[in-house]
Order: C-alpha cells, then sequence, then structure tokens
C-alpha cells in the first residue's frame, strides 16, 4: 500500500513539473512572438499617426 501512495505522489510530483515547464515555455514563445512583432507595431502606429 506504500508503494501505491509513492507511486501516485512520484506520478503527481511528475505531472506538476511537466505544467510547470511547459507554462515557462509558454511565455516565453509569448515573449518572443511580442519582440517579433513589436517592430512592425511601431511602424504601424508611426504611419497611421503621420497620416500615412
Amino acid at each position: 500500500m506504500q508503494n501505491l501512495r509513492a507511486a501516485i505522489l512520484t506520478v503527481v510530483g511528475i505531472a506538476l513539473i511537466a505544467l510547470a515547464m511547459a507554462a515557462v515555455a509558454e511565455r516565453d514563445m509569448q515573449a518572443r512572438l511580442e519582440r517579433a512583432l513589436l517592430p512592425a507595431a511601431v511602424v504601424q502606429t508611426v504611419s497611421s499617426v503621420s497620416g500615412a
């Protein structure tokens, strides 16, 4: 019975670590996307302000 409890806790721990890693990867990908799109957004804002 104790082995079953240890196995369940191990699985839960691994799942939590995997979720945390996925969240970090998602946040990193979002930051990269924002950095990639930032120059285009600045150019679009400048051109719309200048009336082009």
